[in-house]
């Protein structure tokens, strides 16, 4: 299995942090890969997709979908306690219309209604 390396230098603290991300979906083995197309149940979208809309947690659309993955990331790895810890993790974002405000208090809300 060929797997491409990503090295991220934490701002703060100054340390590498390697991940493995495989080149596709079948080179992944046994882990399991969700899109945010794979996040809606049906019809039924995802908590954090409805967050998005109702706090208008995008503009463009350009980085919608990497931030909408990476805001349930945040949740469930507990790095949503706080907003300063939601605008350290989702940093690595970009989002070329400056929504960030609106995308961190979808962010909140999901994680206050405990839905993710």
């Amino acid at each position: 299995m060929r797997l491409w390396t990503v090295r991220r230098l934490h701002r703060t603290c100054k340390w590498q942090k390697s991940i493995e991300l495989p080149k596709s979906c079948s080179d992944a083995g046994w882990k399991k890969v969700t899109t945010i197309e794979g996040l809606a149940n049906g019809d039924n979208l995802h908590p954090m997709q409805e967050a998005f809309i109702k706090h208008d947690g995008f503009q463009c659309g350009y980085c919608t979908p990497g931030q909408i993955m990476s805001a349930v990331a945040c949740v469930r790895e507990g790095h949503a306690e706080n907003e300063e810890d939601i605008r350290q993790y989702m940093s690595g974002n970009i989002c070329r219309c400056g929504a960030y405000p609106n995308i961190v208090d979808a962010i909140i809300e999901v994680k206050k209604g405990g839905k993710i």
